[in-house]
């Protein structure tokens, strides 16, 4: 980049419109190169919302001056879809179907101590972060001031409580991989964070009936995310090792309770999944 021109990149998601609406047009990225850099790299997630048409994507240079850019689009891969997300809550609607059987029940907890008063609490809404709606600003989460036991429905805090933590409960055990959580890029990051699954053991003693076997002797909570938050609000965390796993534990142990989203994503080892279709299986 040569001279005092500034160059800007925007790129614009043009959603479909909805009955008897108008599409409208929804601003997902905005970076800017600063005067008289010769050579920058910017990286940034492009989030498309739950009804997208089109993107525009336009490099502006204002002022004086030259320079050369490029633009490159990738998709992020994941070995599976979201396996929580609940993409009519995107609009704030859920159908009673849904209610009924969710893919995914989320509570928000706090540790009270004798400093704080448990009884005034801020009600936030716990299907908020399983919404789709990652790397937006969330009402119904009160700028990570998350609420205690629930016993109060005022909404006088203006502090997020911490430690605090975000119980995630699966109907059934998946095969978790990743684990993604979207932080609110207007707050202060949540730092550190750490995830627990937990783990569960059957009896392997011998001489017991089948029907022994395959009832659940022990479980514990495993250690398998333990991070500082980095610039992007948007982490992905690879396990080490995959788990099997219906529930899960997001812990906030300092910083900002910023989380706005989190998403799980896993897939069964192919032998295993092989398996399953040949059986018919899920």
């Amino acid at each position: 980049m040569k001279g005092a021109g500034r160059l800007s990149l925007e790129i614009l998601e043009i959603e479909k419109g909805g009955t008897n609406q108008a599409a409208s047009a929804l601003r997902r990225v905005a970076l800017s190169a600063l005067p008289g850099a010769t050579e920058r790299v910017e990286y940034a997630l492009l989030r498309l919302g739950d009804r997208p048409e089109r993107i525009n994507v336009t490099v502006q240079l204002a002022g004086d001056g030259e320079a050369a850019s490029s633009v490159s689009v990738r998709p992020l891969r994941f070995p599976s879809e979201n396996l929580i997300r609940i993409p009519s809550l995107y609009r704030g609607e859920i159908s009673e179907a849904t209610r009924a059987n969710p893919p995914v029940t989320v509570g928000i907890y706090k540790n009270v101590t004798e400093l704080d008063d448990p009884h005034d609490t801020a009600l936030a809404d716990p299907f908020a972060l399983v919404n789709g709606r990652a790397l937006e600003a969330e009402p119904a989460l009160l700028k990570g001031n998350w609420f205690g036991d629930g016993s109060s429905l005022s909404a006088t805090k203006t502090y997020p409580s911490l430690p605090c933590w975000i119980e995630l409960t699966l109907p059934a055990k998946r095969v978790i991989s990743h684990i993604v959580i979207a932080e609110d890029p207007a707050l202060a990051r949540a730092e550190p964070v750490a995830v627990d699954a937990f783990v569960e053991s059957r009896e392997t003693r011998p001489g017991l009936s089948d029907f022994e076997r395959r009832q659940l002797r022990r479980g514990f909570w495993l250690g398998v995310v333990k991070a500082r938050s980095g610039e992007h609000p948007y982490t992905v965390h690879q396990l080490a090792k995959p788990v099997f796993t219906n529930k899960l534990r997001v812990y906030v142990l300092g910083g900002h309770s910023s989380i706005t989203e989190i998403e799980l994503y896993g897939a069964p080892p192919k032998p295993v999944a092989t398996a399953a279709a040949e059986k018919g299986e899920r």
